[in-house]
């Protein structure tokens, strides 16, 4: 064990398999900034100063140390899926991104192994499902049609998933299969259908 960073608040820690460059959010003053360490880890650079009540976090790197997903929580609400190319912010110091998913508060990004697909869970049918998407068509799938909600997926094969199933004792760590569902339907509030029936 060694200790790097003394007295640094930083989260949101994400490594690169391929490069081990480190990278994560410094919280400082009510705001943010995006932080980067190259491997072995002698200096914690700043790279990106966020505006007060914008919000970045789940980082994550792609294995190859190319991509850097990460979710955006705007002041008004909003929230989305970014994609960042590493070596655009290294050499600009600009924090520059496309939009992969705004729908249900997108959360808790990762990778396969190649880097090409991206997993995520988000409540676009009100309950927290997962969703993938290929970088080369952009296309987002859902791949579970869950009742109670699944979160935190990770890749497992091109067969399999590993992900947490909310449950009235915790959170219960399950694999679901790696391939898109046919059929996901909104959920049913029920408090909300006896209001709609009921106004008065």
């Amino acid at each position: 064990k060694k200790l790097l960073f003394e007295e640094y608040r930083v989260g949101s820690i994400t490594v690169s398999e391929k490069t081990n460059e480190l990278w994560g959010i410094q919280h400082s003053g009510g705001s943010q900034a995006l932080v980067y360490s190259a491997f072995p880890y002698s200096h914690l650079r700043n790279i990106i100063q966020f505006d007060v009540g914008d919000e970045v976090s789940q980082l994550s790197v792609s294995p190859s140390g190319e991509k850097l997903a990460a979710i955006i929580h705007r002041a008004d609400g909003n929230q989305f899926l970014v994609m960042s190319d590493c070596n655009a912010i290294l050499q600009s110091g600009r924090f520059q991104y496309e939009k992969l998913y705004t729908k249900g508060s997108p959360e808790n990004p990762s990778w396969d192994n190649s880097g090409e697909t991206i997993f995520w869970n988000a409540f676009t049918n009100g309950v927290s499902n997962i969703y993938r998407m290929n970088l080369a068509d952009r296309n987002a799938l859902p791949i579970s049609h869950n009742l109670t909600g699944l979160v935190k997926p990770i890749y497992l094969s091109e067969e399999k998933l590993f992900a947490f199933e909310y449950h009235y004792d915790g959170f219960i760590p399950v694999e679901i299969p790696n391939q898109p569902v046919e059929y996901l339907p909104a959920i049913k509030y029920l408090g909300q259908e006896i209001i709609d029936l009921n106004p008065d």
